[in-house]
């Protein structure tokens, strides 16, 4: 066997969320357990800001973010007279973007990302959820087109959810880009029904946990089976692409002034903060503060800052539980040893937390305040239990997770 370098590209990274950031770095860790000689080069929106908190990250543009694009904010009059040439000659005598010669009038960005995804042994679509009708996911769709259609180069749908699909004149290209995928990974079994809702036949689907679940090897505290519970780590995101999202404020206030009445302090904190010009919960956090009874205020502490998994992690070791809506923070909760009550915005939280046989931790951000107050009372109640039940549910997630990529991720099939 040919022993070159294994070279992996992770496109559609965004680890300026800390809950992509974890995704990441749970990635690069089971590939670097795995296959320890392999190159790996990690593409997303926009590395020049990440690289600011990620220095030790190899990172750099995704395909949709430097095709035809320049290297620079504004394009120079000499880059738009290059990029009119290229389609004159695509139009006219036919000639691809991909050609030496369309790419040699294209940016050095441009360049630099066609030929680490050209000489890529396979591509990997990162860990999350993005492939749904909430965001819209077009160019991401086009980029693995390229991949497969243009380059030839394997790829995996890697630990995802996927879905709900409701744009029908985007199923049949939906199916072919799942179809082409070596194999496609799933998180919960949600994902799996949005599957076969627009018609896809699943037979390179398997389903397995969140991929984080796989810091529990490097990061997992120990759980403290006499911790009382006191201090609790919060967290509420708003939710815009649903009617009941309006609902959610009133909601997070009512529950945060009965958790304060009850002497229980509050600490804010969210994987999404801290980076100005990205989403902060901090903000949504504060509007919640304000609409609180001021007496009891003083039981609350707002943390704003952009925390590194590390520290994140060390964060929330010093709480006692988590109840909130940012399914990353759940997950890293469990895996810094204090137990969780999950209020899930999507589906892919509840899947998570069924597949962790920890339904009774996770619920609907759509329930009533009555549900809402019913699941925190029962979580306080068997705080102790659930104490308990975390030393093995979070083994257990990240033993599958390593399983399914053994199983399923063999690199070395696919070298050059």
């Amino acid at each position: 066997m040919n022993n070159k370098t294994q070279n992996i590209v992770i496109i559609n990274s965004v680890p300026i969320n800390g809950g992509d950031e974890a995704l990441l770095k749970a990635s690069l860790q089971i590939i670097k357990d795995n296959f320890p000689d392999a190159k790996v080069v990690t593409l997303c929106n926009n590395p020049v800001l990440y690289k600011k908190y990620l220095p030790e990250l190899n990172l750099d543009w995704d395909w949709e973010y430097v095709f035809l694009k320049p290297d620079s904010i504004v394009p120079s009059l000499i880059f738009k007279v290059k990029r009119r040439l290229r389609f004159i000659l695509k139009n006219i005598i036919k000639l691809p973007f991909e050609s030496k010669i369309s790419r040699f009038l294209g940016s050095k960005r441009e360049s630099r990302v066609f030929n680490t995804l050209k000489d890529a042994d396979i591509v990997i679509s990162s860990a999350g959820g993005y492939f749904h009708d909430f965001y819209g996911y077009e160019k991401r769709l086009s980029t693995l087109e390229f991949i497969h259609h243009t380059l030839n180069i394997p790829y995996f749908i890697f630990y995802q959810s996927v879905g709900p699909f409701w744009e029908k004149q985007q199923f049949a290209r939906l199916k072919l880009m799942f179809a082409n995928a070596q194999k496609i990974i799933l998180r919960e079994s949600f994902s799996l029904n949005h599957l076969k809702t627009i018609g896809y036949n699943c037979t390179n689907v398997s389903i397995s946990n969140d991929i984080a679940f796989y810091l529990n090897k490097k990061y997992g505290t120990p759980v403290n089976l006499k911790k009382n519970l006191k201090n609790i780590a919060i967290n509420f995101r708003e939710w815009k692409y649903e009617a009941q999202s309006g609902y959610t404020l009133e909601k997070a206030v009512s529950i945060c002034e009965k958790l304060l009445k009850d002497d229980y302090k509050l600490y804010f904190i969210s994987t999404c903060q801290g980076v100005n010009g990205y989403t902060d919960d901090s903000e949504f956090g504060m509007r919640i503060i304000n609409n609180i009874n001021p007496e009891l205020q003083k039981g609350i502490i707002m943390n704003k800052d952009k925390m590194s998994l590390e520290t994140f992690l060390e964060f929330l070791k010093n709480c006692d539980a988590y109840i909130g809506m940012r399914l990353h923070c759940a997950i890293l909760s469990l895996i810094a040893g204090i137990p969780v009550l999950n209020i899930a915005y999507e589906d892919k939280s509840l899947g998570i937390f069924k597949a962790l046989e920890l339904d009774a931790c996770s619920f609907s951000y759509k329930e009533d305040l009555t549900n809402w107050y019913m699941k925190t009372d029962d979580f306080i109640k068997n705080y102790s239990n659930y104490l308990k039940l975390i030393v093995d549910k979070r083994k257990v997630a990240e033993m599958i997770v390593e399983h399914d990529f053994k199983k399923y991720i063999d690199i070395k099939k696919y070298h050059k």
